[in-house]
């Protein structure tokens, strides 16, 4: 059976209700959501929305991203300061900016970031982040959103969960990440939305009370905490070798089994894998974007062979599994 997913990157309610109502699932699935062999392993998933309440002057409104499992490329803040001011206080602090005129009275201020999925936030550059470390010390803030900021910059300590004291690391997954994918202040109230990727065995709720005590600390609440465990499956198994015999004799490369940070339809099914359609370290894979990053794309040779890739997987599934 084929099936398309449409909700894969909003909470996977539609394949959750398959599973439910479905009496008989596959044997065996392949996702094809990641790049070749097979991915046999995915971290777990945490989202975390945590929030205070706000009561500034100066500060209107503060905003960086749009969902929860992407950096932000950019972060906006409006101030209740004229344009000269603001760029008065704001030059020479070694954050390039660019602000203009709402109303008088009022400037918009915003900072550029580097966006990158959740699941592999290295080199990216939170946004919010660059615009919190701008404003705080620039006498533009009053006390309490001075605190407010400095707890976005401290909690982005780095992309690892160091900020909110739950970095960890094991040998098959690496490290936990963590980033922040939205960032708002508006009508007095302050709320920043996390996503977490751990390694399979990660004690979680160890976890959510050492984050509760850090935002505690910093005059916020947790909110919401939303967990989708992760997996590990067998790299030994049969069938896996074999999709990876067939991956590797297409590609004409070695093409070792991984894990992964990422997400997929396989979290929700029996003995699934991702399988393709990428190619790690692909020639030409510069000109395109990664995973939800501007122009994100595939070689078209990518796609050519991943379809050679998939008839020869199905056959040879037909036999192993029957």
């Amino acid at each position: 059976s084929l099936f398309f997913g449409c909700n894969e990157e909003a909470g996977m309610e539609d394949i959750g209700y398959y599973v439910k109502r479905e009496e008989s699932l596959p044997v065996f699935s392949l996702v094809t959501d990641g790049k070749f062999s097979a991915c046999v392993g995915e971290k777990g998933h945490i989202i975390v929305r945590a929030s205070r309440p706000v009561n500034g002057h100066y500060l209107l409104s503060f905003s960086a991203g749009d969902v929860p499992n992407s950096v932000p490329d950019k972060a906006e803040a409006h101030l209740a300061w004229p344009l000269e001011k603001v760029e008065k206080a704001l030059q020479g602090r070694g954050i390039p900016f660019a602000a203009h005129p709402l109303r008088e009275g009022v400037t918009c201020l915003t900072v550029q970031g580097r966006s990158a999925h959740a699941a592999f936030p290295e080199g990216s550059l939170h946004a919010q982040k660059q615009l919190a470390c701008l404003l705080c010390g620039s006498g533009l803030l009053d006390a309490e959103e001075e605190q407010a900021l400095q707890a976005v910059a401290a909690f982005l300590e780095d992309d690892y969960g160091t900020g909110l004291g739950i970095a960890c690391q094991t040998p098959e997954f690496g490290k936990l990440t963590m980033i922040s994918g939205i960032t708002r202040w508006e009508e007095n109230q302050f709320t920043v939305v996390f996503d977490i990727r751990y390694p399979v065995g990660f004690p979680t709720t160890w976890a959510q009370e050492k984050m509760e005590s850090k935002l505690k600390s910093w005059g916020f609440s947790l909110e919401s905490w939303r967990d989708s465990p992760g997996y590990y499956r067998d790299p030994s198994l049969p069938v896996l070798q074999e999709i990876k015999r067939i991956a590797e004799r297409v590609w004409e490369r070695e093409l070792p089994f991984y894990v992964m940070g990422g997400g997929t339809y396989a979290r929700m099914l029996p003995n699934a894998v991702p399988f393709g359609p990428g190619l790690p370290g692909a020639a030409g894979r510069e000109m395109v974007g990664r995973a939800h990053q501007a122009n994100e794309g595939i070689r078209l040779e990518e796609l050519e062979k991943g379809i050679e890739i998939y008839v020869e997987t199905l056959l040879a599934l037909d036999r192993i599994l029957n």
